[in-house]
């Protein structure tokens, strides 16, 4: 058990350096949800369709003009202003240090739950071994030795 616990610590550790030296580019991100290019061009065809886009861009950036208008400008033809009203800009900012981590202490407690959940296994498989003798050990006396029990 012991022994379990030390490599969840050695994980964690692990897991913090990596990520001390190399951060994550979705540590910082900007998000915008946006409604179908469909909606812009006014065709019949009528749909729930979204766009997402993650963009890596300072939070100043985080809006339809730095985001979306740059990846769809050639596709609206001009109306930009009309799909930018309807978008929605997130700047996210996370640790995905801390969720690694808390990966890592998550991973090593379950290993630790199968570790006990085999000892309870091996005590119902001890009682059932247990049983199966006794009714041998019942049938040897009724049917080879003819005896009954008291």
């Amino acid at each position: 058990m012991y022994r379990r616990l030390l490599c969840s610590i050695v994980l964690v550790a692990i897991a913090h350096v990596a990520t001390i030296e190399a951060q994550s580019y979705e540590d910082k991100r900007c998000k915008c949800i946006c409604p179908s290019i469909k909606t812009v061009d006014n065709t019949t065809l009528e749909g729930t369709d979204r766009m997402l886009i993650i963009d890596n861009v300072p939070p100043n950036k985080c809006n339809c003009d730095g985001v979306i208008l740059p990846r769809i400008a050639g596709k609206i033809k001009g109306k930009g202003q009309e799909i930018c009203p309807r978008c929605d800009c997130k700047y996210e900012n996370r640790n995905t240090t801390i969720i690694k981590d808390d990966t890592a202490v998550t991973v090593g407690n379950g290993q630790d739950m199968h570790v006990r959940d085999n000892n309870v296994l091996n005590r119902v498989g001890h009682q059932q071994d247990k049983w199966k003798r006794q009714v041998r050990e019942q049938r040897r006396n009724i049917y080879d030795r003819h005896t009954m029990l008291n």
